[in-house]
């Protein structure tokens, strides 16, 4: 009886610890855009964002960002803010067009509130090790293309 308790408890010790934590950082990636000789940065962590924004890179036809401004720089240095809950269009209307520094001398009111860049291009695509970590958004990226490092455990990056 007393070893089947024993058995238990660290049966279900040992489950508690295998556990995937509900909190953890979700991982994304850091995409850079170039807006004629400009350049944002945008953080996106949803799979269908990230294979969208992979899909612009090889060609595909949804090729405007689209998100919403928000105040704050989070990981789009060099500005006073970022984009929210971004998408790829094939077509945007003109009212959220332009170069990020539009954005930033009008704000977060800029094209009602949205940025539709026609002009952007993606530069890179870059794993957020801040992601991996759980270090916030001010830590490092890695410059290598996100499909070269999977996460392996805590504090650990390796190569596929």
């Amino acid at each position: 009886m007393i070893r089947n308790s024993v058995a238990i408890i660290l049966g279900s010790l040992g489950a508690a610890c295998h556990q995937e934590v509900p909190n953890a950082p979700s991982q994304g990636v850091v995409v850079t855009f170039r807006v004629v000789n400009e350049t944002f940065r945008v953080m996106l962590t949803r799979d269908d964002q990230i294979e969208a924004a992979r899909l612009v890179q090889a060609g595909g036809r949804a090729r405007i960002p689209v998100g919403r401004i928000v105040a704050g720089t989070e990981i789009n240095r060099g500005w006073s803010w970022h984009l929210d809950d971004v998408a790829f269009a094939e077509a945007a209307i003109e009212l959220c067009d332009g170069r990020p520094s539009d954005v930033e001398r009008q704000g977060i009111g800029f094209g009602g509130g949205r940025y539709c860049p026609w002009a952007a291009e993606i530069t890179s695509i870059e794993r957020s090790v801040a992601q991996i970590h759980g270090a916030g958004l001010d830590a490092f990226t890695v410059s290598a293309p996100a499909s070269l490092f999977v996460h392996r455990g805590v504090g650990t990056v390796g190569a596929l």
